[in-house]
């Protein structure tokens, strides 16, 4: 009996430690907002407009990075792989095709 209670709390233990080290992650991460109208995405002086893609670009997701105020928990904002989050980032949801977004002043530039 004792064998098994130990076992039961170990694996307990294990358990709630995955959930608190995801948990903190989530915290961690910045807190995007979109402007009034729905078309900016914004973190602090950072604002990002969303760039026209076809449906056979892939973006190579990367880590998680943030997340958007008020919106559902299944929208992430995703770093892309080889490139700066200060020039491009995506967002990327269940049952949602990711989206890239570029820093505005580079998005004119182009």
């Amino acid at each position: 009996m004792k064998k098994n209670f130990k076992i039961i709390s170990v694996i307990l233990l294990v358990i709630v430690s995955i959930n608190v080290f995801f948990y903190v992650r989530y915290l961690n991460l910045d807190t995007y907002t979109w402007n009034t109208d729905g078309t900016l995405l914004i973190l602090g002086e950072k604002q990002y407009k969303c760039e026209p893609l076809d449906n056979s670009v892939d973006l190579n997701l990367d880590k998680q990075i943030g997340k958007i105020q008020d919106e559902d928990s299944s929208f992430r904002v995703c770093s892309i792989k080889g490139e700066s989050i200060n020039d491009r980032i995506a967002i990327r949801g269940f049952m949602f095709p990711a989206e890239a977004y570029s820093r505005i002043d580079t998005y004119i530039k182009k």
